[in-house]
């Protein structure tokens, strides 16, 4: 089944698509192709399938359902994937809840689920690959990293030496969800850490040959103030169009499971370093203008007990932040426009600038005053600080 669809903001996906975990790529064919886990229950991760997301300018997207699934046995589920592309051939490398990893190959993405299944000699979760030259090295596990160098024969894929604790928990916080790319002649690892305690903070660290040894340079997203119950994050780097990215997901509805894809531009100094990126409201795309209805789903930050609620309204309590990042202004600006449920009493801030108190009570709440000196032709952030609430659940924004 294939869906199509248009969007550039955060989250990417319609929500009834739950895909996590994702490597992305570029082909030979110029297109930019994803790939991840699936959720689909709301108290497990991953499920037996893979769904393939693909685009050509980062706005007009793709969804092929169903790519690859596992049907052998019940309680078997496909674990984070990554990808390449060798000599026209599409290799999709998986792990399986029971430790196995495997691979399937195609020349077409619709014919990977006919493909034949082989297994590897190893174990472990989060397989990771890249293609170097005429080199291709394979990577997988979890709080320790392994990799080994492969060679493919004939469509076959075998494994050489294998090399231990490239990455460990202990020397470089790492937790899981290795992925790696080669920039500027330096290896950049990119993997799930516990720097902050839970893995919500994707790291990065940089080498100068595959296998390390790698230095830890600093985390380039985190995605702790998505959701009071967040728990991991897993994601990759890929470069489209002269653009950076960071692909990552976010966990929702008061739920470490059921995550969402979701992408921020990335940007590296002059030394090489990947500059800390926040999560956005606005995503890869324009940032979102001021008459443009803000739906709830679209915050950026979400700070104490509330979450968002069926995909749809945001329940937040006395001491949540809400945080919608960023925003362009309308050049006369007379009002923001707040559809709500229940009853609160909050302040709105522009740029941590106070700009008014608001008492909501089940209705539409006009906020008429707009202050002029907090106008802006540029991107702003709307924060929101919860003082009193009563079954209060935010619906929308908008600017008018």
């Amino acid at each position: 089944m294939i869906d199509k669809f248009t969007n550039n903001n955060n989250p990417l996906l319609p929500l009834n698509y739950n895909i996590c975990d994702c490597e992305a790529h570029v082909f030979s064919d110029g297109v930019l192709h994803v790939v991840g886990s699936v959720d689909i229950k709301e108290n497990e991760y991953c499920s037996k399938r893979y769904h393939h997301i693909y685009t050509r300018d980062m706005v007009n997207w793709t969804i092929e359902q169903d790519i690859f699934s596992w049907t052998e046995t019940d309680e078997i589920k496909l674990y984070a994937p990554d990808f390449c592309e060798i000599e026209g051939i599409i290799y999709l490398f998986f792990c399986l809840s029971d430790g196995r990893e495997a691979y399937i190959s195609a020349n077409e993405w619709k014919n990977l689920k006919e493909s034949e299944i082989h297994f590897l000699p190893i174990s472990g979760i989060d397989p990771a690959v890249i293609v170097d030259g005429k080199e291709i090295y394979y990577f997988w596990g979890q709080f320790n990293l392994n990799g080994s160098k492969i060679s493919i024969q004939e469509g076959n894929v075998y494994l050489n030496e294998v090399r231990r604790n490239i990455l460990t928990e202990e020397e470089h916080f790492f937790h899981e969800g290795f992925s790696i790319r080669k920039i500027n002649n330096l290896y950049y690892a990119l993997y799930a850490s516990i720097v902050n305690g839970k893995p919500t903070c994707l790291d990065y660290a940089i080498a100068k040959e595959p296998f390390g040894p790698y230095e830890r340079k600093g985390t380039v997203i985190d995605n702790l103030k998505c959701d009071p119950k967040v728990w991991n994050n897993h994601g990759s780097i890929e470069k489209f169009n002269g653009q950076w990215y960071v692909f990552y997901h976010r966990s929702y509805n008061k739920s470490p499971f059921m995550r969402h894809l979701c992408i921020e531009k990335i940007n590296f100094d002059e030394k090489g370093n990947i500059e800390y990126a926040h999560m956005t409201s606005s995503g890869i795309g324009q940032y979102i203008s001021a008459n443009k209805l803000i739906q709830a789903k679209q915050y950026a930050e979400l700070i104490g007990k509330g979450y968002l609620k069926k995909n749809t309204l945001i329940r937040a309590f006395s001491g949540d932040v809400i945080i919608f990042r960023y925003i362009v202004a309308l050049p006369n600006i007379k009002k923001i426009v707040i559809e709500n449920k229940g009853f609160a009493v909050f302040d709105l801030f522009v740029d941590e600038k106070y700009l008014a108190r608001i008492v909501c009570w089940n209705s539409r709440t006009k906020v008429i005053k707009w202050n002029d000196n907090l106008r802006t032709s540029q991107k702003f952030s709307l924060k929101i600080e919860i003082k009193k609430s009563y079954n209060f659940m935010l619906e929308s924004l908008s600017f008018t």
